[in-house]
């Protein structure tokens, strides 16, 4: 019985879960369907190959198109392949510096995906060494629930399948790739299973907005021996896509032979040839807030938000929500003091809610005189303050309000650095849709979100012409890849182009949820083109309660510093839950004492007192 090898959906559990998302203010997910099968890979034989990977040749490479080929390269060397080169008038193309494990250069739209050559062997578009010399790295192991599998990473991917399951996609390793329509890529890999098995291997869209496949020849099967076999498939892009993934599919369907994989030497590259594995793109070095003095203007230029035209990042505290109890009594002097001084906090964020509690739309006069009340004390104390319009569902408020509230923000405060605008929290999902019942397939669309912020933008850029402002991205501000392959441009505003100057997007993350499948989409944004400001994160799951994540918190916070990105963690409140920075009872209206810090608390003051 042949296995149909489909394309995983993206609701998984145990080494990575799929679909989470930052419940801290709201959300759920559902989960969406998979496709269906796709083609058989093909072989025939030929004289064998000493080697499947070749040393590594110049970063400059031309363009062409190839049709797709596949060769197996075993210890009994089969090969069979099919290319027709074609010629272009494109001319040769460096490959530009982009991240390795945790960072990435900046870089534009038009140099993110390599040129392709008939011959050319470059190191691998893939951010991670393929070899695994250095464990995990960006590629992720994916579980479903049902299937007691595992994954480990010590100079080879062991994949250990005791059961058969449902689907071939329920154990899956998964990285993160851009490709461009007509390019031709090569995929190298080495394979071997524990008993002769199949398995399928693919490049998709990763679930956004499907899960069609960008192969020439779509998803692939490969019959498996007890020795390694070196795969080439070489193939030409059917679609852009930057935010696409590379997908081993090894679940096993009943009625087949269950067995344990081994899978080294991964590497996706341009051209027709396997380069080396193991020679990953530059990596980015951040600066963190050393080099920012004062409160100087804030402005972007391509990823990065510079301060003072320098690169580094600033990292602090966001207020809870200003319409509930639990946050709204540390909108006061004593809280913005205790942070410049004792945290050395470079940003606090007022959260103003909008139709959550007793919010802006019940209680207009409340919450933004508590928000101008931290405004104003950021200032007097040389400290970045953003300005948040926290809500789900902004597109589906009065038309008019969002832009009348920035619009006055921007007359009363426009003339400092300090401020900075946030017009969309998190969008969630569309058509009141929300919790359990908001998932992928339903969130609020990067086109509303963006026909949404539009005219607020136009109404601060009216009055404040470069203060920076920081819009609101897909599934609780998630998908920043997807507002990377649109992003807001000049020609957004025909009357007026500098008004989509100083332009970030929202990454948001929770640690105990959210891992590297969120900083896959983040380095696809960068890769993009995108400046991200992290306004809200937490240590703990997406809820905001649970257990605090220290591994996958510094895992965080050493992308954010490697790549120039600043953030405010979520929260500052006493309320009793896992996110919240004080133990329940502190005392709001004197600031706090040390004792009164939780685990996260303390974990979150010590990252920002040396960011």
């Amino acid at each position: 019985m042949k296995q149909s090898f489909g394309l995983a959906p993206q609701k998984l559990l145990s080494v990575m879960l799929f679909g989470s998302t930052l419940a801290a203010c709201g959300g759920g997910s559902t989960t969406p369907t998979p496709p269906t099968a796709s083609s058989q890979v093909s072989v025939s034989s030929a004289a064998p190959t000493s080697s499947s990977v070749p040393p590594a040749v110049s970063s400059v490479i031309s363009s062409s198109s190839v049709v797709s080929s596949i060769s197996v390269v075993s210890s009994t060397s089969v090969v069979s392949s099919s290319v027709a080169p074609s010629s272009s008038s494109q001319p040769p193309v460096v490959v530009s510096s982009i991240a390795s494990s945790s960072s990435v250069s900046s870089v534009s739209n038009s140099s993110m995906a390599a040129s392709s050559a008939g011959s050319a062997g470059v190191g691998t578009l893939l951010d991670s060494d393929g070899t695994f010399a250095n464990g995990q790295a960006l590629f992720t192991g994916n579980i479903d629930a049902s299937l007691n599998a595992s994954f480990t990473w010590d100079g080879e991917v062991n994949v250990t399948i005791p059961t058969t399951s449902t689907e071939t996609w329920h154990a899956q390793l998964i990285h993160a790739i851009g490709l461009t329509q007509d390019e031709q890529y090569t995929i190298c890999f080495r394979i071997k299973a524990s008993a002769e098995r199949t398995m399928g291997f693919n490049i998709d869209q990763g679930g956004s907005p499907g899960y069609a496949s960008l192969l020439s020849t779509d998803a692939q099967e490969l019959d498996l021996t007890t020795s390694y076999q070196n795969v080439k498939h070489t193939f030409t892009a059917v679609m852009t896509d930057t935010s696409a993934r590379l997908t081993m599919s090894f679940g096993v369907l009943a009625g087949n032979a269950v067995a344990n994989v081994q899978v080294d030497d991964i590497g996706v590259y341009a051209g027709a040839v396997c380069g080396d594995p193991s020679q990953t793109p530059a990596v980015a070095v951040g600066s963190g807030s050393d080099n920012i003095v004062g409160v100087p203007a804030i402005t972007t230029e391509g990823n990065q938000v510079l301060f003072g035209g320098q690169t580094g990042s600033i990292a602090g505290m966001s207020l809870f929500w200003s319409s509930h109890g639990d946050g709204s009594k540390f909108y006061n002097q004593n809280v913005v003091e205790k942070l410049s001084g004792d945290w050395n906090a470079r940003l606090i964020r007022a959260a103003m809610g909008i139709n959550e509690g007793d919010g802006y739309l019940n209680n207009p006069g409340a919450n933004k005189a508590r928000v101008e009340d931290i405004v104003q004390q950021a200032i007097a104390n040389d400290m970045y303050v953003i300005i948040d319009w926290h809500t789900h569902d902004a597109e589906e408020h009065p038309a008019n309000l969002a832009p009348e509230f920035f619009a006055e923000m921007a007359t009363t405060y426009g003339a400092n650095n300090h401020v900075i605008y946030e017009i969309y929290n998190e969008p969630d999902c569309s058509n009141g849709l929300s919790g359990a019942n908001c998932g992928w397939d339903e969130k609020t669309t990067w086109a509303e979100i963006k026909a949404y912020a539009l005219p607020v933008i136009r109404a601060i850029r009216a009055i404040d012409p470069d203060n920076l402002i920081i819009v609101g991205t897909p599934y609780y501000s998630q998908f920043v890849d997807e507002a990377s392959e649109d992003p807001i441009v000049a020609a957004d505003f025909p009357d007026n182009a500098a008004y989509a100057d100083n332009i970030a997007y929202t990454l948001h993350f929770y640690a105990g949820s959210h891992k590297q499948q969120e900083r896959n989409r983040a380095i696809t944004a960068l890769k993009n083109g995108i400046p991200l400001f992290v306004t809200e994160w937490g240590s703990v799951g997406a809820s905001g309660d649970g257990a605090f994540d220290k591994a996958e918190s510094d895992t965080w916070m050493e992308f954010l510093y490697d790549n120039n990105i600043s953030h405010a963690n979520w929260s500052i409140s006493d309320k009793a839950e896992g996110a919240s920075i004080l133990k329940p009872g502190s005392n709001g209206a004197n600031g706090w004492n040390e004792s009164d810090l939780t685990e996260t608390g303390l974990y979150v003051k010590d990252k920002i007192k040396n960011w």
